[in-house]
């Protein structure tokens, strides 16, 4: 247990690399017919939903929705407020990325490879060998 909490401990120190640079997840203009289908999707959600909330909360899973009625918080409440809700990054399709912690030294990573990366030769007759790991090209 000592050599785990001393690797953790010396983690705490390396940097390998800059996090990436996360990508933002909003949308500036929506192609014409995409815009059609959001029309569509608003005039029937519009005379759809019992309440404005429902298509956020229980169709789009949207956790950040309440049930305000603060101006502006509504996103059904209008045609432009409901492109603009979504093209914001809370409607979109890919997850936020978390950030990874990969300060540890490459040597404490779990390396995935293929099934003969630890032969020394070929598949057939050749020995198997942790060595073979590190004269990989």
């Amino acid at each position: 247990m000592e050599k785990v909490e001393a690797l953790v401990d010396r983690a705490k120190h390396l940097v390998l690399h800059e996090p990436p640079e996360t990508p933002s997840h909003t949308v500036d203009k929506f192609h014409p017919s995409l815009d059609d289908h959001i029309q569509k999707i608003y005039k029937s959600v519009d005379a759809y939903a019992p309440t404005t909330n429902y298509f956020l909360q229980e169709i789009q899973h949207d956790t950040t929705v309440t049930t305000s009625s603060e101006p502006g918080a509504d996103a059904l409440a209008s045609l432009d407020a409901f492109r603009a809700y979504m093209k914001d990054a809370n409607s979109s399709a890919m997850a936020l990325e978390e950030a990874l912690d990969l300060s540890a030294p490459i040597s404490d990573y779990f390396i995935s490879s293929s099934h003969n990366t630890y032969l020394t030769g070929n598949q057939l007759y050749s020995d198997a060998a942790a060595s073979a790991y590190t004269s990989v090209s």
